[in-house]
């Protein structure tokens, strides 16, 4: 199956409906493939960005704020906002 009939199936599992349907595929067909790729990234990202607030409320429980800035804290609230900005992006494609 070529990379735009994989697109547009996803399209229809995910829409569901034929009239939404239509709509979509008003659109060129590589901006379907763009956008198709834009949300498996963004799915990718998100469960990324899940684990590095696990991480960072880890950090904060293990540490005393009030007395000690971790480096490793700010490096990692750091990497957060990156990746909260990027999946921004993706999402207003």
């Amino acid at each position: 199956m070529t990379m735009l009939g994989a697109a547009r199936d996803y399209w229809f599992r995910v829409l569901g409906r034929a009239g939404a349907y239509r709509n979509v595929w008003r659109l060129s067909p590589p901006a379907v493939v763009v956008l198709a790729y834009h949300e498996k990234q963004m799915r990718k990202e998100v469960y990324h960005l899940y684990d590095l607030a696990r991480k960072l409320r880890n950090q904060v429980n293990k540490t005393d704020s009030t007395e000690v800035l971790s480096l490793d804290m700010l490096h990692t609230t750091e990497e957060i906002e990156k990746l909260a900005k990027h999946i921004r992006d993706l999402a207003r494609g």
